[in-house]
């Protein structure tokens, strides 16, 4: 396996771009006013120089604009949409039924939730990755602006992923388990005539650990990343988001040598940079949207340990992530973090929220300085930055 450098290196395409970085004052327009953690007692809001009041969160869009809470109503579920930055309630629904939900559109419009396996319990935030007991169908629920529009009895065990554009399809996991790992595979179901159908492409099953998801918003394409230790692969699932169509790209090695926590991806805002990284290596391999074939495998560091987070500035800088470090390219900068892992959030192009088990802290990437730091009781992880004064909300 050849293996190449960052600094210095033209990439081909589907290898990843660097590019340099920017330095400066903060700017309030592109600094995010917050970011949102992960705690022990639901999610937080983190201003500079303070954490907010815990929250009950079930789910969330990817910009983290609107989120739900799901609280049991006797056998029912009342579930409220609301801003995360506002408290603004868009709408409030109580549901038939013990429900969890597992999908919404971006604008917080149209929910997709399924029965429950057990009692609902806020304040947790869904993983993906946990798979429910064997059922051998699902009943999903799929709401719009609070109103029940269907309730459909679907064969399998399935776990709603996301929505087509036009919010007239919504694509499952049908999950097989009790394999370790467990098998996969992606469904569509269109929700005006109820029917569920397999979408073209290799929807071949895939027998391997959930890891984490990241969306192309100008293509509209989704990618999972799925990692098969015992196997020793690693591959990541291209969902097109328009038709269904389903694609799989196989990661080369060292990509599935560890437990899937070591590996992650990374999508830039526009979609243009794509990567897989694997910090046990501190390697990263570009992915091509148009090609299901990976891009050459680069080293940016020596091997990184623990969870890796890793994110695109808009100049084209990656960063990642490990326990006790951070690394930026193009310039490279090492960076002293403060402990364990705990996530990855970009402020504006040249700054970053770290997460470590007692807090967050933003570093400048110029000069890998701390800028500010909150304490923050019981923190698991750093899940996004909210935009600045700039954004609509």
């Amino acid at each position: 396996m050849r293996r190449r450098t960052f600094l210095g290196a033209a990439l081909a395409a589907g290898a990843l771009p660097v590019a340099g970085c920017r330095s400066g004052d903060p700017d309030p327009a592109t600094d995010p006013a917050a970011v949102v953690v992960t705690t022990e007692r639901g999610i937080v809001v983190v201003r500079e120089g303070s954490a907010g009041a815990p929250r009950s969160v079930a789910l969330a869009t990817a910009d983290w604009r609107w989120v739900v809470a799901a609280e049991p109503d006797g056998d029912a579920t009342l579930v409220t949409v609301r801003a995360l930055r506002t408290d603004e309630v868009r709408h409030r629904a109580t549901l038939p039924g013990r429900l969890l939900p597992r999908a919404i559109t971006p604008d917080g419009r149209r929910l997709a939730l399924v029965t429950a396996a057990g009692p609902v319990r806020p304040p947790g935030l869904h993983n993906p990755a946990v798979v429910p007991a064997r059922r051998p169908r699902t009943t999903v629920v799929v709401t719009e602006d609070g109103a029940e529009r269907a309730r459909l009895d679907l064969p399998g065990n399935l776990l709603p992923d996301t929505f087509s554009p036009d919010g007239g399809h919504l694509y499952v996991y049908d999950v097989a388990p009790g394999g370790d790992p467990p098998t996969t595979r992606v469904r569509s179901v269109d929700l005006r005539t109820g029917r569920m159908a397999t979408p073209a492409g290799d929807g071949r099953p895939l027998a391997a650990h959930w890891v984490g998801a990241v969306d192309d918003p100008v293509r509209q394409l989704r990618y999972t990343l799925l990692v098969d230790q015992r196997g020793g692969r690693a591959f990541v699932r291209r969902t097109d988001l328009r038709d269904g169509s389903v694609g799989v790209i196989d990661l080369p090695a060292p990509f599935g040598g560890e437990r899937p926590g070591v590996h992650t991806l990374a999508a830039s805002p526009d979609g243009r940079r794509l990567c897989a990284v694997y910090n046990p290596a501190a390697v990263a391999v570009g992915l091509h949207p148009d090609r299901l074939a990976p891009g050459a495998v680069n080293r940016f560091a020596e091997g990184l340990p623990g969870k890796p987070g890793a994110a695109f500035t808009a100049s084209g800088r990656l960063v990642v992530t490990g326990d006790h470090i951070a690394v930026a390219t193009g310039p490279t900068l090492r960076i002293a973090t403060r402990g364990e892992a705990r996530g990855l959030a970009l402020a504006g192009d040249g700054r970053a929220w770290i997460g470590d088990p007692d807090g967050v802290s933003r570093y400048d990437l110029d000069s890998g300085r701390e800028l500010s730091r909150v304490a923050v009781p019981g923190m698991l992880a750093l899940r996004h930055a909210l935009p600045g004064r700039a954004a609509p909300y």
